[in-house]
């Protein structure tokens, strides 16, 4: 008799399973890019607190959010002006934008810095992410609010 029962849960079990189905899991094609800056994090685009001073650097950190697996990774971090962030940050940084950390070959996040200025800038990072031959690029845009302290720019 008892294996009679466990013979009728097994099979009411899988009819259940195959009713409700199982929790979806997180697919290639599926992966988003965010950004904060200095803020919580925001999926496509996130801006900068317009209170800051004209020579303020704000860290702005990009991630992939909804991911699985791994990933052979390319960033392409593009200025408003259509200029590329290549330079990496140094300890007495006076030049920005900057890439503090990340932006490799095998990572899903990247941290630049960059200064506020007289006018809003907006730099676009685009994550080209490469699993099982597969590849798709996500993109995400921060905004940093310029202070227009400057009359005459």
């Amino acid at each position: 008799m008892r294996k009679l029962l466990t013979a009728v849960l097994a099979l009411v079990s899988a009819v259940a399973l195959c009713i409700i189905g199982s929790p979806p899991a997180n697919a290639f094609g599926s992966e988003v890019l965010g950004c904060s800056a200095g803020g919580l994090w925001a999926a496509n685009s996130c801006q900068s607190d317009g209170a800051l001073g004209f020579d303020a650097l704000v860290s702005i950190s990009f991630s992939a959010h909804n991911t699985s697996g791994t990933y052979t990774t390319s960033w392409t971090l593009t200025l408003q002006n259509g200029g590329t962030i290549t330079a990496t940050c140094n300890s007495t940084e006076t030049n920005t934008p900057c890439i503090d950390n990340g932006c490799t070959s095998s990572s899903l996040s990247c941290q630049i810095y960059q200064r506020v200025g007289n006018h809003d800038k907006n730099t676009t990072a685009a994550l080209t992410l490469i699993q099982s031959g597969q590849a798709r690029t996500i993109t995400a845009v921060v905004t940093i609010f310029g202070n227009g302290g400057c009359a005459k720019c």
